[in-house]
């Protein structure tokens, strides 16, 4: 006998919707959105092509002035297939809208570098894939601390700003065989900096892997990188 059955409120999901209609991605599509992004857009799916995921509320602590602002605009985009987007189930309430980079997104910033898009390693299948991932709450967790650091410095009359956030595949190609964490950011108040790598978790590490890591960082090593490059970590 089941003594503690899951609840069938627990079970329900989202209710069905009308799928909303979504351009082709076609070369003469490719060729409109020339006209259709604006730099905020632009930026939007760079952040997004470097950071994987944002929901709905990171967007708009990023860039928006209110939700709604934020909603009708990514409404366009997904339309547009500049962003592609998706609700984790949840067992209690509704999970918000989470958005990740489309085909369109991708090939107008490889042709805004100069690049072949087959050549900067992008595969939609990859990119909605994080919807599955285990390490989705990770990712969310991780680029919520920083976009609300963002959301800090866009406050008016604010005088601090995040000036500089790299994502854990950047550092682990800049640092990954001396240290691994899951960002590098910037921030300034004033005239004062401060540099840090940020290593994010939800309180279920193991304490002595936790410790290992922070250790890693104290090596001669990563003292000596320190020391011997600008700016200083």
């Amino acid at each position: 006998m089941i003594s503690n059955p899951t609840p069938q409120r627990a079970l329900r999901g989202h209710m069905p919707q009308r799928p909303t209609p979504r351009a082709a991605t076609t070369g003469e599509h490719h060729a409109q959105l020339a006209g259709r992004l604006t730099h905020r857009d632009r930026w939007l799916a760079r952040m997004l092509y470097e950071h994987k995921v944002f929901t709905s509320q990171q967007i708009v602590e990023l860039c928006y002035p209110s939700m709604r602002a934020a909603n009708h605009r990514l409404l366009d985009l997904f339309k547009w297939r500049v962003v592609d987007r998706f609700q984790p189930f949840v067992t209690t309430g509704t999970a918000p809208m989470h958005y990740v980079l489309d085909i369109a997104g991708a090939v107008a910033l490889a042709y805004e570098d100069g690049l072949d898009p087959k050549s900067i390693g992008y595969r939609h299948e990859d990119a909605i894939g994080i919807a599955h991932s285990l390490r989705l709450a990770h990712t969310v967790g991780v680029n919520g601390f920083f976009t609300a650091l963002v959301a800090l410095g866009r406050c008016p009359g604010a005088r601090r700003s995040r000036t500089a956030w790299w994502s854990e595949l950047r550092c682990g190609r800049l640092f990954g065989d001396m240290v691994g964490p899951d960002a590098y950011g910037r921030w300034r108040e004033d005239d004062h900096q401060l540099e840090f790598f940020l290593e994010f978790d939800f309180g279920t590490e193991d304490l002595g892997k936790l410790s290992r890591k922070l250790h890693g960082y104290e090596k001669p090593s990563r003292v000596q990188l320190a020391c011997s490059t600008r700016p200083r970590w």
